[in-house]
This record gives C-alpha cells, sequence and structure tokens, in this order.
C-alpha cells in the first residue's frame, strides 16, 4: 500500500491557493470570451497617484491579465467622468500656500488612456495612466501661480474588449479616487 504524506498534500493545496487571482471578471463574461479559448482573470489591478515622477497628478493603473487564450489584439480603456484639481494661488516669493486662504478647484473634465496589446503566452502586465496636465490653471492675477493642494478622479472606468466583445475591469470602491498633494508649481516651469 502507497501512502502519500499529509504535508505533501497540505503543500500542494497551499500553492494552488497562491495562484488564484485577487480580482476575477464576472461569472457570466466567461460564456461571452469563450470564442478566444480562454478564461481571463486580473491577478492585479493597482491604482496609484504616485505624487512625484513623471505623472505625479496622473492616475497610474498597474494591471496583470491572465487566461487570455488566442486573442493577438486586447483593447484596455481607462476612463473617468471628471479629474478636480484643488490649488491655492502663492506669488512667486512665497515658500508655501497661505493655508488661510480659500482653496479653489479646477475640473479638468473627462480624461482617457487607451492601449491595444498584443498578449504573449494569453496574458500581459501593463500600465495605463490618465495623464494631468495642471498648465491649464490660472490664478487669474499677475505674478500668482497655482500649487496643487490635492487631486480627485471622479467615476473611475476600466473597461478591456476583444473579439468584438468588452468587458468591465476592476475599479477602485465608489469608482473614485483621491490624494492631498502639496506641490509649488512656479510658472514657466
Amino acid at each position: 500500500m502507497h501512502r502519500t504524506p499529509l504535508l505533501a498534500v497540505a503543500a500542494v493545496a497551499l500553492a494552488a491557493c497562491a495562484d488564484t487571482p485577487t480580482a476575477a471578471r464576472p461569472a457570466s463574461d466567461a460564456v461571452r470570451f469563450a470564442s478566444g479559448g480562454g478564461n481571463p482573470s486580473f491577478h492585479k489591478a493597482d491604482y496609484v497617484i504616485p505624487g512625484s515622477g513623471a505623472n505625479k497628478y496622473g492616475l497610474v493603473l498597474d494591471f496583470k491579465q491572465t487566461g487570455l487564450g488566442s486573442f493577438s489584439n486586447v483593447d484596455y480603456i481607462l476612463s473617468d467622468v471628471s479629474t478636480i484639481v484643488s490649488y491655492r494661488c502663492l506669488n512667486h516669493q512665497e515658500t508655501g500656500p497661505d493655508l488661510s486662504a480659500e482653496p479653489h478647484q479646477h475640473d479638468l473634465g473627462s480624461l482617457s488612456a487607451h492601449a491595444n496589446v498584443a498578449p504573449r503566452n494569453g496574458q500581459t502586465t501593463e500600465q495605463l495612466v490618465l495623464p494631468v496636465d495642471v498648465s491649464s490653471i490660472d490664478c487669474l492675477q499677475g505674478g500668482l501661480h497655482p500649487s496643487v493642494l490635492a487631486i480627485q478622479f471622479v467615476g473611475i472606468n476600466f473597461t478591456w474588449g476583444a473579439g468584438g466583445e468588452t468587458f468591465q475591469g476592476p475599479i477602485p470602491p465608489n469608482a473614485l479616487m483621491s490624494a492631498p498633494l502639496f506641490d509649488i508649481v512656479v510658472a514657466g516651469q
């Protein structure tokens, strides 16, 4: 009689659980997606507002999707309904905003980012960015420039599609992301 050690069976069960996707797609998509021969799921979908670097004001989505089967191209679209920037106006001599002054808000409107991706081995790891350009913010008084205090992305939506079908991807709770920031934007830079 051959016996399998219980510890070996438990290790295999734990390994199987470790590979479980963190954000699965709705079950109804499985039937619609079957034409591509895959069983897609998101293993990672991280949203962040970096606060520094090239995309410091932007909304960055890093994601990994597997189970894409034989599709040669997959479209991903990240969008929002409204992007609101809170700021205060500074003169060139000030090193920080006057915290007693009333903050202003500027709605940059809807933003979107699109990528058409060719999966490798039925999977892809990508990044989409909703870039925010604060250069359109005007303090309306000569010699003043905006200092960004916070940014908010409202109505975030992430969709993906292949083979003529479009599916909902994972989104943040309440489809909302915001971050307090403090940055001095010097005019002309």
